[in-house]
């Protein structure tokens, strides 16, 4: 049985090949970032391994996060800690959707998801990337840079009030919880990009409609 994964900060897709039955499942996202080897091992143990019918006998796990060799290093060491068996393989999240979307042929493929990136394929191998800085810096274009964006206008009070009265009834929106979210605990990148909902939810909305433009415009503009 072959295992897959494709992981961002959010989620993690997981699907099996060479089974009966192929069966795909999610289990939460993985950024080696913002995660400890530990964390990520108990991940694999305690999601990862109760979804699965048989041991795999290669693991091909795409991820977020994933392009300095420590940072795959730390993958690859915790899916052989709990599949000693299996041959694995740690790659970035790029070649993923580089393989997916261009097959053999050259072309340009970008991810939006928490985060950002894009990069230009040969048909082969990435040539070329603008990149990515992480939630802090970068990701333009993505969840946590939408959700960054609409706290900002929440607190600099810029938000229209149905908006803000929206994010008041779904979320803790005292100035103390969210920066002690933001600062000191775990992936920081998917708590703020959770408040993105609020502007897909809404994208009608003057203030989202304009929002969502200029976040997009900037992703294009800086990394295609």
């Amino acid at each position: 049985m072959i295992l897959i994964a494709d992981s961002g900060g959010t989620k993690t897709h997981w699907k099996t090949i060479g089974e009966a039955k192929s069966s795909e499942f999610f289990t939460a996202g993985i950024n080696p970032f913002y995660s400890s080897a530990e964390a990520i091992m108990l991940l694999f143990e305690n999601e990862l391994k109760q979804q699965l019918s048989s041991v795999p006998q290669k693991i091909f796990f795409y991820g977020a996060g994933i392009s300095q060799e420590d940072k795959k290093g730390m993958i690859a060491n915790a899916l052989k800690n709990v599949f000693p068996s299996a041959i694995v393989e740690v790659e970035h999240d790029l070649l993923a959707a580089a393989r997916a979307t261009c097959g053999t042929r050259a072309g340009i493929s970008c991810i939006l998801g928490t985060g950002s990136n894009s990069c230009l394929f040969d048909g082969n191998q990435i040539t070329d990337n603008i990149p990515s800085l992480g939630f802090f810096l970068g990701d333009e274009g993505s969840g946590a840079h939408l959700g960054r964006k609409l706290l900002q206008a929440y607190f600099y009070r810029e938000l229209p009030d149905e908006l803000r009265i929206k994010m008041k009834s779904r979320f803790d929106m005292s100035r103390e919880h969210i920066l002690n979210k933001v600062y000191f605990e775990n992936m920081p990148n998917k708590y703020v990009a959770s408040f993105s909902e609020i502007v897909t939810e809404n994208k009608e909305h003057p203030f989202c409609s304009l929002l969502l433009a200029t976040t997009f415009h900037e992703f294009i503009e800086r990394h295609v």
